[in-house]
């Protein structure tokens, strides 16, 4: 939450001024001296060296025993050391000058005395520099250890108020002071440390991997797929390679290439041999020849080794997407309650001292020491209808719908049987698993209403002959399956692994290029949880929905009357590619609503430059959506709810400007004269802003969140602008994140109740679960819409200069698109 403090009066900042110090030149005395005794004067600089030499070696030994007690001795005791150091110094230096002098040339001229005057200026300027680094190094050693008292002494007190902490806290002037003459460097290492999460590779030999790849066992040959994921792990990761001689050196990663017994190279005599033979010749049998080479280094030098010879050194940050099982553990282990939540802010903001800063102090700028308390709502959850004008209201943002059926199942639609099969691509699965899987698909399937082709391994299982080839052969196992005319085809996919790269190319394979409808099971979900009915209810909650069901509606009694109007809701997003992929473009998703209850939804996506947010096709694509609504409502809407995510509020003006002008010509275009209402809106989550319940506040779950439901349009809005908040979800784990909603534009003059409770109501409408979800059903179709985008174009060369082009040859095919328009949930 945001917190508000009263303002103070400016300071005048205490004048500060340089000193500076001269010294004078030989005296004329000193020269004729010079000129009588030259020999005399050799033998006291002689002498005065060695005296000097003795008192160094001296202040050496003393120097390291005052270092060792300064940790332990008083301020003054350390600055009366620091100056003695000084003093001395600059004796030194000043005996080294006077024998300098005295062993210069007889009657110097002014000119030359006057360049050394300018040298012993710069001298004592440094010395004076290295003092005062010196108090700064001292006066930040005391200040370190001061701050860490203060953080024991903090951890043995509990329940303070926050403004006891804050007092507490303070430093003296004195201390203030020193932190201003203190360098940024300094300043920011006193600064207190938050506590991230991140995931590191463990440590070992690379061959491992392929090992863990492989089922356990070291593969005889690297596939293509096997090379491809190997890769994307060791990008950016530092390698180790021990030589002969036992010294580990350590190279950075470059590629992947051929086996060891097939990569060659040429000697500095021209001869050219394989990696492998060249270890032969150096009486060093290799374990696995038949495995790749890495190629290490510059780029430039071809420094290349056999994967045997290479480990992973422990301690390296993944710098990348992390695996889906590393994430989940981060997520469990960085996920608090949101006592222990507030609890870490309000430490960090007493440690921190906002009040304290110098700049802070300069604007006449403060802040509170306290959360902002704020006014909520706690809004009604919806009642939802389900077959036979059977009801469930959900109970904190959850509900049971066991003994439910779908208020339209697919097959009332089709007014037949679905034809299925599974198709196993998989060769760990045992049949078995996939017979018990097929069998409660089956026995869900009657208790939801749906018409389904009894399972048998006969009829509805098919396995490819080389499991090897299959995914290189999809396009005939698809061709094969759609003449069989079946309608919904489960494909098993391996995991973990290899799961994202097949599953992009049976969508690409399924969608663009074949049009069969599929689902796809990863491997572990069906060996591990193929007799969890909860599991098989909730495939079948995306079944009903991609064969053109509906799976429940908002009741009629609870419908906002901007609800009861004909509505078409909308969601837009565009993801983009990480910084570093300059040949990946962004993709659009664009999702819109289709029947009169908002529960069916088709979707479009485009292909754009990478970090462009603005959708430039955006007039094209609701001119498809429009037709579309017309085509199976026999009207064109009276009003459309745009939901835009992903603009920043630098953006707004920018994509009002150009997505609403694109929307009301599309309009036009469909029918003359046609002017829907537009209210636009944009949804971020994105943001800092988190609500902890007060003493009285109703909660939710062992994380002690606010309820589902919670919304707060005050205090923490902008002024000049329509905006509110909202806690839609029950959150699984840690503190619930409010998505905040911007209205930019409304001519339809929607009145704010109405439509904070109809984004919360159409937060229970997305098909994949019975719980509510963070934001709009339409801007989660959108995400989907564009994660479709980005699987189309996996793996797939690009012309960035024509994506339309690029877009034409990756059409959806019509049997999904008009067929199943729900295919991408």
């Amino acid at each position: 939450m945001e917190g508000q403090g009263k303002k103070k009066g400016k300071k005048n900042r205490p004048a500060g001024g340089t000193q500076s110090g001269e010294s004078s030149g030989p005296a004329a005395g000193q020269q004729q001296k010079q000129q009588q005794q030259p020999q005399q004067q050799k033998q006291q600089q002689q002498h005065q060296q060695q005296k000097q030499q003795q008192q160094q070696q001296q202040q050496k030994g003393k120097g390291q025993q005052k270092q060792q007690q300064q940790q332990q001795q008083p301020q003054q005791q350390q600055q009366h050391q620091q100056k003695q150091q000084s003093q001395q110094q600059q004796q030194q230096q000043q005996q080294q000058q006077r024998s300098k002098e005295q062993g210069s040339q007889q009657q110097q001229r002014p000119q030359q005395q006057a360049q050394q005057q300018q040298h012993q200026q710069k001298q004592q300027s440094q010395q004076q520099q290295q003092q005062h680094q010196q108090k700064q190094q001292s006066q930040q050693q005391q200040q370190q250890q001061q701050q860490q008292q203060r953080s024991k002494e903090q951890g043995s007190q509990q329940q303070q108020r926050p403004q006891q902490q804050a007092q507490q806290q303070q430093p003296s002037q004195q201390q203030q002071q020193s932190q201003k003459q203190q360098h940024p460097q300094q300043q920011q290492q006193q600064r207190p440390q938050k506590q991230s999460h991140k995931a590191f590779p463990t440590g070992g030999p690379v061959l491992r991997i392929l090992v863990d790849m492989n089922r356990g066992q070291v593969p005889d040959r690297v596939t293509d797929w096997m090379s491809r994921d190997l890769h994307d792990f060791l990008k950016g990761m530092e390698l180790s390679y021990t030589g002969p001689d036992g010294v580990s050196k350590l190279f950075k990663y470059n590629s992947i290439k051929s086996p060891a017994n097939q990569q060659k190279f040429k000697l500095e005599n021209g001869t050219e041999m394989t990696i492998d033979q060249y270890f032969r010749s150096k009486n060093k049998q290799l374990r696995y020849p038949s495995l790749p080479v890495l190629h290490v280094g510059s780029l430039v030098r071809n420094v290349m080794l056999p994967i045997e010879l290479w480990s992973i050194p422990p301690g390296q940050a993944l710098h990348k997407k992390h695996p889906d099982q590393c994430t989940q553990f981060i997520i469990r282990k960085s996920a608090t309650d949101t006592v222990t939540r507030k609890r870490k802010i309000m430490d960090l903001f007493n440690q921190i001292g906002y009040n304290n800063a110098p700049t802070i102090k300069e604007f006449g700028v403060s802040v509170g020491n306290n959360f902002e308390t704020v006014d909520g709502r706690i809004l009604d959850p919806p009642e939802l209808s389900y077959r036979n004008d059977r009801r469930v209201k959900p109970m904190r943002g959850v509900w049971r719908a066991d003994n439910m059926n779908f208020i339209i199942p697919s097959t009332e639609i089709t007014r037949r049987e679905l034809s299925w099969t599974i198709l196993n691509l998989d060769g760990r699965t045992r049949p078995d698993a996939i017979d018990e899987f097929g069998r409660n698909i089956y026995q869900m399937s009657l208790k939801q209403g749906v018409q389904l082709q009894q399972f048998s391994m006969k009829n509805n299982f098919y396995e490819p002959r080389d499991m090897r080839f299959a995914v290189k052969d999809l396009d005939n196992i698809f061709d094969e399956l759609k003449k069989r005319k079946i309608d919904l085809v489960f494909v098993v996919i391996p995991s973990p692994g290899r799961d994202g790269d097949v599953y992009a190319k049976v969508k690409q394979k399924a969608e663009l290029c074949v049009g069969l409808l599929t689902q796809c099971i990863k491997s572990f979900t069906l060996d591990k949880k193929r007799g969890d009915m909860s599991t098989i209810s909730n495939i079948w909650l995306k079944i009903n929905a991609k064969t053109n069901g509906s799976n429940h509606v908002l009741a009629k009694n609870f419908k906002p009357p901007i609800a009861r109007k004909t509505v078409m809701y909308v969601g837009a997003d565009v993801t983009h590619p990480s910084p570093e992929q300059t040949n990946i473009p962004s993709v659009v998703g664009v999702a819109a609503s289709y029947d009169l209850e908002g529960f069916r939804y088709n979707c479009c996506y485009r292909l754009q430059g990478p970090k462009d947010e603005m959708i430039r096709d955006l007039q094209n694509i609701v001119i498809k959506q429009l037709r579309q609504f017309k085509q199976t409502n026999q009207s064109l809407p009276e009003l459309i709810t745009y939901y835009r995510d992903g603009v920043s509020e630098g953006q707004f003006q920018e994509v009002l400007t150009i997505e609403l002008r694109a929307m009301q010509a599309a309009a036009a275009s469909v029918q003359q004269g046609y002017k829907p209402n537009i209210t636009f809106i944009v949804v971020q989550k994105r943001h800092h802003a988190r609500f902890f319940p007060t003493a009285n506040c109703p909660t939710e779950g062992r994380n002690n969140n606010v309820q589902p439901g919670t919304i707060v349009d005050r205090y923490i809005t902008a002024p000049n602008q329509y905006q509110f908040f909202l806690v839609s979800h029950a959150a699984v784990q840690g503190v619930a994140k409010p998505t905040k909603y911007c209205v930019l534009y409304d001519d339809e003059n929607c009145n704010p109740d109405q439509l904070q409770a109809l984004t919360y109501y159409l937060c229970h409408m997305f098909t994949r679960c019975n719980r509510a979800v963070s934001y709009p059903a339409p801007t989660y179709y959108a995400h989907l819409a564009a994660y479709r985008g980005r699987v189309y174009i996996k793996d797939r060369p690009l012309n960035m200069n024509n994506l339309t082009k690029e877009y034409e040859r990756m059409q959806i095919r019509t049997e999904i698109q008009d067929g199943h328009p729900m295919f991408f949930v």
